[in-house]
């Protein structure tokens, strides 16, 4: 087995040999002032220690030619990665698959955290104080941060697990045969409104309910 194929199917660094801690290595990614020692199939590479979920820092350094470079863990042979600017701002690129790894502001980043925090609650508290009526599904729902959009959303609490997400706006009316939420949407083909159901639950189901508030009607 290949150490990209064996990353793929893990993702995540707890599954791999763990060696040693090295304090003195830093991530490149990130800045964390700790890399831990791991080995898969013969092959020794040091992961971020930030590393814990899917979707935190992914640095991966390797030995090569007795300096320590960016490598990615996706491709055969561990390629080394460039560092590279974008629109997003600095990152580490692989050439091989395209992939990018941006850098990581830690201290930026959980302070952005808290204030999604704190504007959740004030939603959360907005909608208790109007007291919207809102289908069975959103009693199980809570208003979820979307912290690389910084938008929030409505979201089963077994997110990402379930799928189920709605929008904030709560004026968008209900679907008189199947009681689901609706939105509003365009018909860029003859430019008209029309209102249609927001979710999509296990299949391609949608149920299309014609908007009459036209003129003359």
């Amino acid at each position: 087995m290949s150490l990209a194929t064996s990353y793929n199917v893990s993702n995540n660094f707890s599954k791999f040999n763990i060696k040693r801690v090295r304090g003195y290595l830093i991530c490149l990614v990130c800045n964390t002032p700790k890399m831990i020692q791991r080995e898969l199939d013969g092959i020794s590479f040091y992961g971020c220690s930030n590393y814990v979920n899917k979707g935190d820092c992914k640095g991966v350094l390797r030995e090569i030619n007795g300096l320590m470079k960016m490598v990615c863990l996706h491709c055969e042979n561990t390629p080394i990665m460039e560092k590279v600017e974008s629109g997003r701002g600095g990152a580490y690129a692989c050439k091989n698959c395209n992939r990018k790894f941006y850098f990581i502001d830690l201290a930026k980043q959980n302070e952005r955290k808290k204030d999604l925090e704190k504007e959740k609650k004030e939603l959360l508290n907005k909608i208790e104080k109007q007291k919207i009526k809102r289908l069975e599904r959103f009693i199980l729902a809570g208003v979820k941060a979307n912290i690389k959009e910084n938008s929030f959303f409505l979201g089963c609490k077994n997110y990402h697990k379930c799928k189920w997400t709605a929008s904030m706006d709560s004026q968008d009316p209900k679907c008189p045969k199947c009681n689901r939420l609706m939105k509003r949407k365009k018909n860029f083909k003859n430019n008209e409104f029309f209102t249609a159901v927001s979710l999509i639950l296990n299949a391609m189901e949608f149920c299309l309910y014609i908007n009459l508030k036209k003129k003359g009607n």
